[in-house]
């Protein structure tokens, strides 16, 4: 059972990929590789591509409860991140495959 501290975390940003950047070798940086770019190295400040991926929500303020179906769900907030293959299979709600 998740604690509160990790419940309230949900609510707010993904904590599978908070913090993390992808950085690939043509210089295209990803908050998250399934997602589309954030920016590109040389071409503006990384601290500008952080406060975009802060501020759009595109990978790491991407919670439950602002997809379908989960949206909808009461135990939105007990359920674990989404994860890649969530992004992979175009599936948020992979809890009826458990």
């Amino acid at each position: 059972m998740p604690s509160i501290q990790e419940i309230f975390m949900r609510t707010a940003v993904n904590p599978a990929n908070f913090g993390k950047l992808t950085i690939l070798t043509d210089g295209s940086v990803y908050a998250n590789v399934n997602a589309p770019s954030i920016g590109k190295l040389g071409n503006e400040s990384v601290y500008r591509m952080i406060f975009r991926e802060i501020d759009s929500g595109r990978s790491w303020r991407r919670v439950r409860s602002s997809v379908k179906p989960c949206n909808g769900c009461l135990y939105r907030h007990l359920c674990p991140p989404l994860l890649n293959y969530e992004y992979a299979l175009n599936r948020n709600n992979l809890c009826h495959y458990a």
